[in-house]
């Protein structure tokens, strides 16, 4: 399969390459879609906080966008924010995530607490895209504007004569 640009930006479909939560579980359910998060140990045995979220609604899911919070389990101050952004790149809607399926998520390393444990973190959802064009979310972050984009470039990608211009008969 062709390897495409918007690839180096977003969270590419990788089910068999991406790590799952081992340890410390947590399931939420945010709108269409439920995520199980939770600690998965990458091959240096450092702490990464792993993510997969299921449709957990009725209409295929083109693409989503959530953020993980990290946040000093001691002061309660947010440590940092992550923003992942997971779509299908080739506009092929038959690998969109159907109800029921899960899209795994590429793992970010934890922060720690000013105490040296491991920092509570949230995962807010802040966009969905679904496969009829509809969406669900606030959509508040810089990065669900990116991915409006990105589908509006695959989507001329893959039908050029919507953007071209047609002299009138």
């Amino acid at each position: 399969m062709k390897t495409t640009d918007l690839e180096r930006y977003v969270s590419p479909l990788s089910p068999d390459t991406t790590p799952i939560p081992e340890e410390h579980l947590q399931f939420q359910t945010i709108g269409p879609l439920r995520f199980l998060s939770g600690i998965y140990h990458d091959p240096k045995n450092k702490e990464c906080l792993a993510v997969e979220a299921t449709n957990a609604g009725d209409a295929s899911v083109r693409a989503f966008v959530f953020t993980e919070s990290f946040f000093d389990s001691a002061t309660g101050a947010r440590l940092r924010r992550v923003a992942t952004k997971k779509l299908e790149t080739h506009g092929n809607s038959t690998h969109y995530l159907l109800p029921g399926g899960t899209w795994l998520c590429d793992t970010r390393k934890f922060s720690y607490s000013s105490d040296g444990s491991l920092a509570n973190y949230t995962i807010t959802l802040d966009f969905v895209v679904f496969a009829d064009g509809s969406t669900y979310g606030p959509k508040q972050s810089r990065e669900s504007d990116e991915v409006l984009g990105m589908l509006r470039g695959i989507d001329a990608q893959s039908n050029p004569s919507l953007h071209t211009h047609q002299p009138p008969n």
